[in-house]
């Protein structure tokens, strides 16, 4: 009888035990969980001011007139810009495209 009662005690105290160590596992994963949480609210605000900042400069940058000369011959604004880099992507693409056509 007293080997059963010794028993029966000695499982309830690691059943205590074990309960009392998962209960503490969960309170330090939760204190993890709101600190990782913290961390990425302030990424996430630094994210934002950021995000805003890049929208207030493309909106400077758009807003801005580009007049460019160079030696005084040819004028580079924004029109011409978008000319020369597109006219350099197409013969980019032909380029590489018959490139590839060749054995």
């Amino acid at each position: 009888m007293l080997g059963i009662g010794f028993l029966t005690y000695l499982l309830k105290t690691l059943d205590l035990y074990i309960n009392d160590y998962m209960c503490d596992m969960t309170v330090n994963s939760f204190e993890g969980l709101a600190l990782a949480l913290k961390e990425f609210n302030g990424v996430q605000q630094v994210w934002t001011e950021l995000h805003q900042q890049c929208e207030e400069f493309s909106l400077y940058v758009c807003n801005r007139k580009v007049n460019l000369k160079l030696a005084g011959a040819l004028n580079m604004d924004r029109k011409a810009w978008l000319s020369l880099m597109s006219t350099l992507a197409t013969y980019s693409i032909v380029l590489i495209q018959a490139h590839m056509k060749s054995p």
